[in-house]
């Protein structure tokens, strides 16, 4: 077996021999025990391997992951969605309240205070006469 084979299957297969075709292992074996350069690049693929063998979850791993997405989605789907507009607050108690007292003040300041603030045409006729009867004295 050549370096670049080992190397080749070391990038294909990993750094457990016992995932390497079979006519390859011995050769592969007999080439990291003899080759310095060949023991570095298994030394290194190794430790990728162990790495990678960190990455991977375990079963417990999974099941908490799986456990603890379902908690978050169930806080989501359970968040209540607001509406923009929600005309319901005018029918609650205190609002109704409110609104009652707001119209009988309404009500009352229209019936004492309109005819102050609309004076009525008989209220007014006499002064409409009068200016009209003060503009002709200056007219001639």
């Amino acid at each position: 077996m050549t370096l670049a084979q080992f190397i080749h299957c070391l990038d294909t297969y990993g750094a457990d021999f016992r995932r390497w075709p079979d006519q390859d292992r011995a050769a592969g074996e007999r080439l990291r025990d003899t080759s310095p350069e060949a023991r570095q690049r298994w030394e290194a693929a190794h430790r990728l391997d162990e790495l990678f063998a960190l990455d991977r979850a375990s079963a417990a791993d999974r099941s908490r992951e799986s456990v603890i997405t379902d908690a978050a989605l169930r806080r989501i789907r359970n968040v209540p969605t607001r509406k923009s507009l929600d005309w319901r607050w005018l029918f609650r108690p205190p609002m109704g309240a409110a609104l009652g007292a707001t119209l009988a003040a309404g009500l009352i300041a229209g019936f004492y205070a309109g005819p102050v603030l609309h004076r009525s045409a008989q209220e007014m006729g006499p002064l409409a006469v009068t200016a009209l009867l003060d503009g002709e004295e200056e007219l001639l």
